[in-house]
């Protein structure tokens, strides 16, 4: 199934994450419907700081 035959209107642009099981084939076959993917930064772990007032 076609993009075009669900109805959807022209991708452009594919937003996705880092993560290993996006792999260059899964790029490749979109790269070949002529949509560009575009992989977010690299995101840190949250870093939460904790205070402790006191005296």
């Amino acid at each position: 199934m076609d993009l075009q035959d669900t109805g959807a209107t022209a991708v452009r642009y594919l937003i996705r994450d880092r993560d290993n099981k996006y792999t260059a084939a899964f790029d490749a076959i979109l790269a070949d419907s002529g949509i560009t993917t575009i992989t977010t930064g690299i995101r840190l772990r949250d870093c939460q700081i904790f205070g402790v007032i006191g005296s």
